[in-house]
């Protein structure tokens, strides 16, 4: 089954809840292996909570568990924004008045075998800031089998409408094209500045991504269309 999916995840500002005076932007804190921690994605931030999609962890956690399967339903949690709260980058150190977006990965230090008995908002001492790595991205479009999936990479203000539809639907025709992506250029969203994530020169943009995580530009739908079929 072929998919087609839009991603516009606005930005959003966090700003730095720490006060402890002891902390001031610039210490360290020891947090260990970052990537040992709990992730989430943030989903929405207010004065008094950030609100975090769940769901990839608990997916996890289920998994290491021992579960076969586990339900695609969002999973949500809430983290008072108190002022103990450290806003942290990967390396420990508090940042100042730091730039989170909407869908920005946080980790924690929090076990997921608690997160079903979460009845409300919970306190943390820090959140760290992790964003998602261009290598990352490129692995999240490219596919987990042999084929290609292609992505088109537009200014978002430009929108989708101009394509031709027959040549799109002879592009997912194709038995090789897995995929297809429409990702609305960003440049204020480093998850979503495809530009610099793909190297991109001009927009709009085709992207061809392969099975080795290989990715390849090309200006125009006919192009990509002699490529597939020369394959």
């Amino acid at each position: 089954m072929k998919k087609t999916w839009l991603f516009i995840l606005p930005a959003l500002m966090l700003t730095a809840c720490g006060t402890n005076p002891s902390q001031n932007s610039g210490d360290q804190i020891h947090i260990g292996n970052v990537d040992d921690l709990t992730e989430g994605y943030v989903l929405g931030i207010t004065d008094e909570t950030i609100t975090l999609n769940m769901s990839p962890a608990h997916q996890a956690h289920a998994l290491e568990e021992g579960y076969e399967f586990t339900d695609m339903m969002l999973r949500s949690m809430d983290v008072v924004r108190t002022d103990e709260l450290d806003v942290i980058d990967r390396n420990g150190s508090i940042m100042e008045d730091p730039d989170i977006e909407e869908g920005e990965r946080l980790r924690f230090d929090f076990d997921m075998a608690e997160f079903d008995d979460i009845e409300g908002p919970i306190e943390l001492d820090y959140v760290v800031v992790d964003p998602v790595t261009a290598e990352e991205i490129i692995a999240e479009y490219a596919p987990s089998e042999p084929g290609v999936t292609v992505g088109y990479v537009y200014d978002e203000t430009d929108g989708v409408n101009e394509l031709p539809e027959g040549d799109v639907n002879d592009l997912l025709d194709h038995p090789d094209v897995l995929d297809l992506y429409y990702l609305p250029q960003s440049s204020d969203d480093h998850a979503h500045n495809y530009k610099e994530i793909f190297e991109i020169e001009t927009l709009p943009a085709w992207v061809l991504f392969d099975e080795d995580a290989n990715v390849t530009v090309y200006e125009s739908l006919e192009d990509v269309q002699a490529e597939v079929n020369e394959n």
